[in-house]
């Protein structure tokens, strides 16, 4: 279902892009590349009506938070241009080849610094923390640089923040660290970020890129602390997009993530979904709450009852954070096993 308040901008981008680069030969030399959130390019295709499963062919996974696709600069701000390759039957893969062929097309310092040139600045409020500046207002796309440009001879840990505000730290750097996670938990609210939870670099295919979040050991002094921004990110993710699933499946509860206070799990935080007795979708979450025969909810932790969950659900097609269906409440035959294991709550 087309979203109505986005339906007429999406038309007018479509519209422009015919007129405006009706060729590949006038679009090639327009193209920019966009790092962005994966759950945000999820919520965008079920707004603007399309597929989220088709269009997942449209992006390129830079780890499972983060995504690249390619963008042309309008009157009206980033255009998205992966529909109208199609239009012109240019594979993604072509496009996007042209548009990292001359580094000095997306390497461009907002400081004035040489093309092609990577800056990081020293931020003196954050100790350990630098700014990365490669192009002026989409900075993210120092995430395309090996690691070795970001940080030569060390450990380099991003926070994708927003569009316009890359931040580095060494890994190795404890002060630094520390000042990331406080920075990242104080943009909780910011309605233009990206990602608040820091990534540092994986192992992928050659040629690839790829950042995952960043996983200090269980004896790390900041684990606690990363696995509550970890968190915090889930949740972010899953608002970006299920009142898009809501409009798109509007005969399928969209049940929504919530977190919880819990002193003793790691970061005093778990993160909690309600399944109630009706067709509905279900975010991943460490716990469900489980409506019973009655309207009781009991909670459990998801790690109790896998079997059950995967026997009861099925996952929903191109949903990014990950969604999963269920046809109705548990059955009657599992409610003993539920309230044994879990507690009921209000």
């Amino acid at each position: 279902m087309l979203d109505e308040s986005y339906g007429e901008q999406v038309l007018w981008e479509r519209a422009w892009l015919r007129r405006e680069l009706p060729s590949w030969n006038v679009l090639a030399p327009q193209l920019q590349v966009r790092v962005g959130s994966r759950a945000a390019r999820v919520a965008d295709a079920l707004h603007a009506g399309d597929d989220p499963a088709q269009a997942a062919a449209w992006v390129v996974p830079l780890g499972p938070r983060l995504a690249l696709d390619l963008v042309v600069r309008a009157e009206r701000g980033l255009v998205p241009v992966a529909h109208h390759l199609g239009t012109l039957g240019v594979p993604l893969s072509v496009a996007l080849r042209v548009a990292m062929h001359e580094p000095r097309r997306w390497l461009r310092p907002g400081g004035g610094g040489d093309p092609g040139v990577m800056h990081l600045a020293p931020l003196p409020n954050l100790p350990g923390v630098a700014a990365v500046d490669i192009h002026d207002g989409a900075q993210l796309a120092g995430l395309l640089l090996p690691p070795e440009r970001l940080m030569p001879g060390g450990q380099p840990v991003v926070l994708p923040l927003t569009a316009a505000r890359l931040l580095v730290a060494d890994a190795r750097n404890i002060e630094g660290m520390r000042s990331l996670l406080a920075t990242a938990e104080g943009a909780r609210d910011d309605p233009g970020v990206v990602c608040v939870l820091p990534h540092a670099y994986a192992e992928s295919a050659p040629g690839a890129f790829s950042w995952a979040p960043w996983r200090p050991s269980s004896d790390h002094p900041l684990h606690g602390w990363n696995h509550r921004v970890g968190l915090l990110q889930d949740y972010i993710d899953d608002q970006r997009s299920v009142h898009a699933w809501s409009a798109a499946r509007p005969n399928v509860r969209t049940e929504g993530l919530t977190l919880s206070q819990d002193p003793q799990a790691a970061g005093r935080v778990i993160s909690v979904a309600r399944w109630p007795r009706a067709p509905c979708s279900l975010p991943a979450a460490d716990c469900f709450e489980i409506e019973g025969p009655n309207g009781e909810f009991v909670r459990v932790w998801v790690d109790r009852m896998l079997d059950t969950l995967s026997a009861e659900t099925v996952p929903l097609p191109g949903a990014w954070p990950p969604r999963f269906l269920a046809a109705g409440g548990l059955p009657l035959e599992q409610w003993p096993k539920v309230k044994a294991l879990g507690r009921v709550v209000r």
